[in-house]
């Protein structure tokens, strides 16, 4: 018996190591180094399309005059074979083909014509079309222009501001120009101080001349109030002048005064314009000079129309009515031969429809219309003059794109209407292309690609991880038995691994790229200003779910903030979605991160909120009051967001019992605080009241009302009235890994760590630009811990909420082209006390300016008006500093457990200036879980480029001479004026990701690697740190941390999205590609037989003993 129990005790003990290692195996996982560089991903975006040119080849032609870009589409898939992104000042005013394979372009104020070929998107020439003369006059004018050729492609004529070009096509000449503002025409037209302006120009019915019509004024900035035509030889002399005076004449920007062809019996032209308040239609015959109004409230069913332009080559008129984001009210129309319109085809106002017309390639012009209704979506098209053809119906779901906004058919050479195309827009800015005639012949609807053109705009963006745990679905703290199911599940799915890498199935297997587990997975929320909810896969860059919300215009701001960017307990990772319109109403609103799912009952406020702030909620013993130690502060893991509104009363969101009972020991250490160009002001919220007290601690059923906490001020400082054009504050998942900096000598630097830092850059009033530029952004706000935010600006009553880390102004100020520069000054105070810690001027400052803070250094650049460059302000804060005997077991400085904003004396501040040769659009900081990384800046420049810059190039303590041993052991290079742009720290490759504003980063599971997710135009996304490409107008950077201390998950917005995973001190955490598994396998089976040979020499040796 005494044997049998022996037995067994010595199986159970050599078995025990087996357990344990087979209990680590889920603990036990690394990443090889080349598996952090194997999901990229690059999506190009045009904006909202404006205009479409199919080419003989199938390409599709496309401009966007919202983005100011024009390209060409693969008719296949619909990416993008070419595109030029244009100068964010030259707004795009026209774009029309010319010929078969060109387009023309009209940009900017100054009306610079470009000739494209559009098979490749070559430049071909360019020319300014306005003479000095007349260009100051006409620089406020606006209006589209236009663009026609001759029959034989040789010629091309060219319309816009007050003049006429006639240009070889083939080498760009200008040969000869007609400027409507000469006294011999303008005293036909209405006399010399009448400000005339070209609108739109077409070949005349001669075919050698042209005929150009457009609108006068009378002075500058009065209402239109005459249109006219003027048809023009080949040689650019004048045939005839027509003018006729129009009863409330309406005119914009967009489409002025168009041609439109007469009926084919009678050929010419007819000069149109919208005419008494949009309810009818001028139209002056540019030959005889005939004017005639007819009605056009019945073809919109009753509306008056707000916008017309031409269509079909100048066949049609295509007529919207004039309310923004209204449904329906549109019409196609041709001209009479009585000089009436004809309707083709029609939407009644309120209808879910869409017209639109294209030149057809035999001449003559095709419609298309797109409806829904009771019977579903129906696409029709047709011929003009031959009617509308059967409708069929259009595979697209109403839940997730919206109303229908825009229709254009597409016609290839030859093609029958059964076979032709059409490219819908929908309300969330998305282009499908549908086809009809499959193989089968039936005429069916299918869709061929769609493209998220929503994407280029957007508003506000967050990370969160793509991770549940399933298994916790009690939402409680794992039992034993929960805990060993995680380990199961993690244990199958490493074995799943191993068996699909045996059989060589690792690539078909599971997506390439490391696992989810080192939280390198993750979400991008995005919230577009067409209103589009959408979460963005970090790994394949593919909108796992996506939601329409009502349209941000008319003052409406929209803003996203991960409440609980993590699983926590079985609860999915989840984002609040704050509202904020023109008259101060506020709503917030739950939603689940995994599934797009709304979570709990929406919070509305309609007195308005000025900021929302993140609380650490605690209890009275300074525990956490959640049930995990996270960042997070209610039952469910969620974080409670403060609100402050113009009254400075403080609301606590979500508004339940709980919470308020919870963050009620926290109140009295709340501060916040509101910036602007009169100054910084600091308040604390008011402790609770014995009322309010009693109010939490009495159960009153479902009738509790959250209280509404005062504040009460507490400091102030102001910059003298000057203007805020920049600010940043510490970034609130930035980890700090050490208090103290160790120099070469082993003494220590403190760092002065203040929380409630803020850096604020400020420029004179005086100085403002007289370019019309007006402030961004009319309310600021940041998320920290502490409770700090910016409230709302002097510039008008509309609130816009940025939930962003770093917070970028811009201001109406003078602009980095002037010649004279400005006084920059930046601030660094602390936003509890209102103390100003330290300030910095320095003279011939220009805008851009962009600041960022990261631990105890700020950085802030600015253009330089003089020297034409990027000058780069560095500063470090220090606390003091110890001697390297002055730390040891008997020698311990004393220092406060906690930072006081009242009691920390202020920093020794070290600054120095650097210069770059590129302006910086946007700055970013990657972040790590534990901050063991080396710190480094992200920089998008203006050229589209993102790279990747080393603190220590940045550090003020460089030394002006060579270096010491001392500093070299620190790393510490010896200082010179000029910054390096090295190509082997750019983020991009491939490409560039046009006009990126917004940059995002996130860390992961390796504290060597960050991801990394820009947005703009494009949306690009790559896996590593590469060596060349562009990302375009950055304009904003934002960071997150993974489970990898390596890596850091990065996101740049603007007119591109490009997300990466960016490593600042390369992959110390990964394993090699070429690591040597074969070698540790052995070692460890090795390890393991002599762990059993040598148990067993000891166990015969113990029994020797006994015996002996």
């Amino acid at each position: 018996m005494g044997r049998h129990q022996h037995s067994g005790s010595r199986r159970r003990a050599s078995s025990r190591p087996a357990l344990l290692l087979l209990a680590l195996l889920p603990c036990c996982r690394a990443l090889f180094q080349d598996e952090a560089g194997v999901n990229d991903w690059h999506k190009k975006h045009i904006g909202t399309i404006s205009s479409l040119h199919p080419l003989q080849s199938g390409s599709l032609v496309v401009a966007s005059r919202s983005t100011s870009v024009i390209g060409a589409l693969h008719p296949n898939n619909g990416t993008v074979a070419w595109r030029h992104v244009l100068d964010e000042r030259e707004s795009l005013r026209h774009a029309s083909p010319i010929g078969l394979n060109k387009l023309l372009t009209i940009t900017g104020a100054a009306g610079i014509a470009r000739l494209w070929d559009a098979r490749d998107g070559t430049l071909l020439w360019d020319i300014a079309t306005q003479s000095d003369k007349t260009g100051a006059a006409n620089q406020d004018a606006g209006s589209g222009g236009g663009a026609c050729a001759t029959r034989d492609g040789a010629t091309v004529f060219v319309g816009v501001n007050d003049a006429v070009a006639c240009v070889d096509a083939f080498s760009g000449r200008i040969k000869w120009q007609w400027h409507a503002g000469d006294a011999a025409t303008a005293g036909a037209l209405g006399g010399s101080d009448s400000h005339i302006v070209v609108t739109d120009v077409k070949v005349s019915h001669s075919g050698d001349g042209v005929v150009a019509t457009g609108y006068l004024t009378r002075g500058k900035g009065h209402k239109a109030e005459a249109i006219w035509a003027v048809e023009l030889s080949s040689s650019g002399e004048k045939v005839s002048v027509k003018s006729a005076k129009v009863g409330r004449l309406a005119v914009d920007t967009t489409s002025g005064v168009v041609l439109l062809a007469k009926p084919p019996q009678s050929g010419g032209w007819l000069a149109a314009a919208l005419a008494n308040g949009g309810k009818a239609v001028a139209l002056l015959d540019t030959a005889s000079g005939a004017l005639s109004e007819p009605d056009v409230t019945a073809a919109l069913g009753g509306s008056s129309a707000g916008a017309l332009s031409g269509a079909a080559g100048g066949a049609l008129l295509h007529l919207q009515r004039g309310s923004a984001g209204a449904r329906g009210g549109e019409a196609l129309m041709a001209a009479g031969a009585k000089g009436d319109l004809t309707p083709v085809a029609a939407c009644a106002a309120g209808d879910d429809c869409a017209v639109g017309a294209a030149e057809a390639a035999a001449g003559g012009a095709v419609f298309a219309r797109v409806s829904r209704g009771a019977q579903g979506t129906v696409l029709s098209m047709g011929e003009v003059g031959e009617g509308e053809g059967e409708g069929v119906a259009v595979p697209l779901a109403v839940e997730e794109r919206g109303a229908l906004k825009a229709v254009f058919p597409v016609m290839a050479s030859g093609a029958s209407l059964r076979s032709a195309q059409a490219l819908v827009l929908s309300a969330d800015a998305s282009a499908a292309l549908l086809r009809r005639g499959g193989s089968s012949g039936d005429g069916a609807l299918a869709t061929a690609w769609v493209r998220e053109e929503a994407l280029a705009s957007v508003e506000s963006v967050d990370f969160v991880d793509h991770t549940v745990d399933d298994v916790l679905k009690e939402h409680h703290i794992p039992t034993y038995r929960e805990r060993l199911e995680l380990h199961w599940a993690e244990l199958k799915g490493a074995a799943e691994r191993g068996v699909a890498f045996v059989k060589g199935g690792a690539a078909t297997a599971a997506p390439a790229g490391p696992p989810a587990g080192f939280g390198l997975s993750k979400l991008a929320i995005a919230v577009t200003s067409s209103g589009k909810l959408c979460a963005i896969s970090s790994v394949t860059g593919d909108i796992v779910w996506s939601k329409l919300l009502p349209p941000s215009g008319g003052g409406v701001a929209r803003r996203v903030v991960a409440t609980r960017p993590r699983s926590v307990l079985g609860y999915a990772p989840e984002f609040a979605l704050i509202t904020a319109d023109a008259e101060g109403g506020v709503e917030l609103e739950w939603y689940d991160a995994v599934t797009g799912a709304a979570s709990g009952a929406p919070l509305r406020l309609a007195g308005g909120v000025a900021s929302v702030v993140p609380l650490d909620v605690h209890d009275a013993e300074g525990r956490q009051a959640s049930v995990v130690p996270l960042d997070v502060h209610d039952a469910e893991g969620r974080q409670v967001l403060m609100l402050v509104d113009g009254q400075k009363r403080v609301t606590l969101a979500p508004a339940t019992r709980e919470v308020y009972a919870s963050a009620a020991p926290l109140i009295p250490s709340l501060f916040h605080h509101t910036l602007g160009d009169e100054g910084l002001e600091t308040f604390a919220v008011a402790p609770l009241t014995p009322e309010l007290q009693l109010q939490l601690e009495v159960e009153d059923g479902d009738k509790w009302t959250p209280p509404s906490m005062a504040s009460l001020p507490v400091g102030r400082a102001s910059w003298g009235g000057e203007a805020v054009v920049a600010t940043a504050y510490p970034l609130r998942r930035e980890a700090i890994q050490s208090p103290a900096q160790v120099l070469g000598d082993d003494s220590l630097l403190l760092k002065y760590l203040n929380p409630h830092l803020a850096a604020v850059a400020t420029m004179p009033k005086q100085q403002r630009s007289d370019s019309g530029a007006k402030r961004d952004v009319v309310a600021t706000l940041t998320l920290r811990p502490s409770g700090r935010w910016c409230a709302k600006s002097d510039v008008g009553a509309r609130l816009a909420l940025w939930l962003v880390d770093t917070v970028v102004l811009t201001a109406p100020l003078m602009s980095a082209k002037s010649d004279v520069g400005a006084r920059l000054t930046l601030w660094l105070v602390d936003t509890v006390s209102g103390r100003v810690l330290y300030r910095l001027e320095t003279q011939g400052a220009g805008l851009p300016v962009h600041c960022s803070i990261s631990e105890n250094n700020v950085v802030c650049t600015h253009w330089s008006v003089h020297a034409r460059r990027t000058e780069v302000l560095s500063l470090s804060l220090y606390e003091g500093m110890i001697g390297r005997y002055g730390l040891g077991p008997t020698r311990q400085p004393q220092r406060a457990a906690h930072f006081s904003s009242f009691d920390a004396p202020p920093p020794v501040v070290l600054h120095r200036a650097y210069t770059l040769p590129h302006a910086v659009t946007a700055l970013g900081l990657p972040l790590t879980s534990h901050g063991i990384t080396a710190k480094s800046l992200v920089a998008a420049l203006d050229g589209g480029l993102l790279f990747l810059l080393d603190r220590r190039w940045l550090d003020p303590r460089r030394p002006v001479a060579e270096p010491s041993a001392a500093e070299k052991d620190e790393r510490l290079v010896q200082w010179q004026p000029f910054l390096p742009v090295s190509r082997q720290a750019v983020l991009t490759y491939g490409g560039e990701v046009a006009r990126a504003s917004r940059i995002v980063t996130a860390p992961t599971g390796l504290e060597s690697t960050s991801v990394l997710l820009a947005t703009g135009l494009e949306l690009w996304g790559d896996a590593v740190l590469t060596y060349s490409g562009e990302v375009a107008r950055a304009s904003r950077i934002v960071t997150a941390p993974t489970g990898l201390e390596s890596t850091s998950v990065l996101l740049a917005t603007g007119l591109d999205m490009f997300c990466t995973r960016v490593t600042p001190s390369k992959t110390f955490d990964l394993l090699a590609p070429n690591f040597n598994y074969g070698l540790l396998l052995m070692v460890i089976v090795g390890l393991a037989a002599g762990n059993v040979a040598l148990r067993a020499a000891a166990k015969r040796k113990k029994l020797m003993a006994q015996w002996a």
